[in-house]
This record gives C-alpha cells, structure tokens and sequence, in this order.
C-alpha cells in the first residue's frame, strides 16, 4: 500500500469516525446532561442508637433511647459497662452511675424528682452501703448501711421521735449522730 492511498484511508477513517460520533450524539443524546453536586452531610441523623467501636469492633460507647429515656453508656475494652449518663424512666431525673472493672455499678450520683441530689456507693453485690443525701425541708443527712441494706449510723437530720415519760413527743435535735441496731432501732445518739 502506497504511503498516499494509506495517509487517504487514514484521514478517511477519522472523518467518518468524527461524523458518526456526533450523528450518534445527536440520536441519543437530545438533551444536555450536567454534573450534579455530591448530597452533603445532614444536619439532622435520627435513630434509636448510635454505637462506637473500636478498630476490633468492641462497642465502647453508645448513645440510646433504652429503658424510656436517653442515656450514654461507656464500655471498657473488654465489654464491660464503665459509666452511663442518663435520665430516669419517666421522670427526666439526670443519673450518673460508675460501674468496676466486672462491670457492677458501684457508685450512683443523681437528683431525685423533687431535685434533691443523692449519692450512693454500692458494695460488688450492688447494694448501697454509704448514701448521702440533702433534703429540702431537713439539710443533708449521711448514712452508713450494712450488707442487708439497713442503716447502722446516721449523721445529719435523722427523724425520731420518742415518747417520754410523762407522755410527751419529744422530737430528736436537728442535727445529730445516731447509732442503730441490726433492727434500725436507735441505741446511742449526739446530742
């Protein structure tokens, strides 16, 4: 093939090759097609629970509606519960509760409906045996409990009452120190 019949086909072959690329256009394509924009983030992202997890995938956090109200609950890096923020079933008390390293919650700060704040620290079976407590009417009262929960000493507003002698109701200092039995009975108490 002569270099002058190649350079032809050549020029040939692109011509036709631009003339059916746009009659091919012209077919298909009747209207003009621009980019659209990427969506970008929302402003707004709704769920019942949002979790966080480590590079392993251990849920280490979560955010969630459980239990009837909002609450943040942290896990350590074996699963375990740590910490959870929340508010109280019903109420919109705010809860703090601390948990140990087997995950048993061990110490609870909160404000009870009436907004009185009320801390307890918990043994590891979970019962309250140091709780701390300011009323609104009567001051801040501490209380030392045994392991069946009952109250041993009480140092604050404790109410009682006795009988004395002649009848009268004689009602206990604002203030004191009280010593109970295993029966919650009173058996010393300053002044």
């Amino acid at each position: 093939m002569s270099g002058k019949r190649y350079g032809f086909l050549v020029v040939i072959g692109l011509a036709a090759g631009l003339l059916g690329g746009a009659v091919a256009g012209r077919l298909l394509f009747s209207q003009a097609v621009a980019a659209q924009a990427a969506p970008g983030p929302s402003r707004i992202l709704t769920a019942e629970e949002f979790q966080l997890v480590d590079e392993k995938g251990t849920v280490r956090a979560a955010l969630s509606m459980s239990m009837g109200g909002p609450g943040l609950i942290l896990f350590d890096k074996g699963g375990k519960f740590r910490a959870v923020l929340s508010l109280a079933t019903g109420e919109d008390s705010p809860v703090l509760s601390l948990g140990d390293g087997e995950g048993n919650h061990r110490a609870t700060l909160a404000l009870r409906v009436n907004g009185e704040p009320y801390l307890a620290l918990l043994d590891k079976e979970g019962k309250v045996r140091i709780s701390l407590t300011v009323d609104k009417e009567k001051g801040p009262r501490v209380a030392l409990l045994d392991r069946n929960e009952q109250t041993r000493a009480a140092l604050g507003t404790v109410d009682l009452t006795k009988v004395t002698g002649t009848g009268a109701i004689e009602a206990q200092q604002p203030v004191s120190l009280v010593l109970f039995d295993k029966d919650e009975k009173p058996i010393w108490k300053a002044p």
